[in-house]
């Protein structure tokens, strides 16, 4: 009988064993699978915020010091024009183009250890790109300048990011430096697919009158990247360059355009339509003074349509030497202009 008793206790042991192990097996491999489903589920929502088809988005930046700022993104449903989801991003850098919107991501300038009271910064401060998703999840991309001890310069803070978010313009260095350049790197890699140096430019374009690169802008299908080369209030040159096999095309600008001067430029014809007296000249004593020269000679205010090309110039129309032609390129054959009647008119390229 005991020999019975002990053999069945011995049972009831060697079963609450095997079942613990089979449990403990089974709740961890449960544990696991949810951990997977889980972290699968979180990477899939990571990837999939962006905007859809029905949502846009935009932003206001609240100003914090002298030159820092806070951006509140606010998401909208484009069919009840409902916020759908909002958040800030501290530490901006408050410049002329601190932030860019894309479908995927936010793109902004973030500066770190910065005083909020000063322009010149103490040892320890850096200023970065950051992109952020649309759930508010942000990381950095490219470190531009950094004050370990002294100041250093990797690119100026200003960039671009095309349509599809494949590409991050920038600008290294500075003029006057061998190796001031415009970079266009890939947005994954961040491995550089373009370094177009001002030096070379130069070098290949003699006519070109020396200037820094003005950050411009990608055409809506990502396909070309064009801005232009200026000096103060002056354009010396138009670039146009093409995505993925990185062609570059440099064009002087007229010879005879002024600074200040009412312009508008056609990226897509490569025509530049501007004025011979200039609207506006950064101080309105010298500019009263222009106006009141031209009227005592006489002059009109011309406006022309330059082929950057053939470097053909037509002249368009003409008016007195205050007026503002208020120029428009309709399409990439069609200038409407202003008279000073009121009446708009369209100039056909023909």
């Amino acid at each position: 009988m005991e020999k019975t008793h002990k053999i069945i206790i011995v049972g009831i042991l060697i079963t609450v064993a095997i079942g613990g192990t089979v449990y403990f097996f089974y709740f961890n491999k449960n544990i696991s699978i949810q951990d997977k489903i889980k972290e699968q589920q979180v990477g899939k929502v990571r990837f999939e915020h962006c905007l859809v088809e029905n949502e846009s988005a935009d932003y206001v930046i609240e100003k914090r010091g002298l030159i820092g700022g806070i951006v509140k993104v606010n998401v909208q449903s484009k069919e009840g024009n409902s916020i759908i989801k909002s958040f800030t991003i501290d530490d901006v850098f408050k410049n002329y183009h601190p932030v860019e919107l894309r479908r995927c991501g936010i793109y902004v300038i973030r500066m770190f250890n910065y005083n909020l009271d000063k322009v010149e910064q103490n040892p320890g401060y850096k200023d970065e790109i950051w992109k952020y998703d649309y759930a508010g999840d942000g990381e950095d991309l490219v470190l531009l300048s950094e004050k370990p001890k002294e100041f250093v310069s990797y690119f100026s803070p200003d960039f671009r990011i095309d349509p599809n978010e494949k590409y991050l313009v920038l600008e290294k260095s500075y003029l006057g430096h061998d190796d001031y350049a415009l970079v266009i790197k890939d947005l994954s890699t961040k491995e550089n697919l373009l370094v177009l140096n001002l030096k070379d430019i130069i070098a290949k374009y003699p006519d070109i009158i020396s200037g820094s690169f003005g950050l411009g802008s990608w055409t809506k299908d990502g396909e070309y990247f064009y801005g232009d080369i200026f000096q103060g209030a002056l354009s010396t040159a138009y670039y146009v360059i093409k995505a993925e096999i990185w062609k570059v095309d440099v064009y002087a600008a007229p010879t005879d355009i002024l600074a200040g001067v009412e312009r508008a430029i056609n990226f897509q014809n490569l025509h530049l339509a501007y004025v011979d007296i200039p609207t506006f000249t950064g101080f309105q004593e010298i500019y009263e003074q222009i106006i009141k020269e031209a009227k005592e000679k006489g002059r009109q205010k011309n406006l022309y349509l330059y082929n950057l090309v053939t470097k053909e110039k037509i002249k368009v129309a003409s008016a007195d030497p205050e007026w503002r032609f208020n120029l428009n390129w309709l399409s990439d054959t069609e200038l409407q202009y202003e008279l000073p009647t009121g009446e708009k008119r369209i100039y056909k390229i023909k």
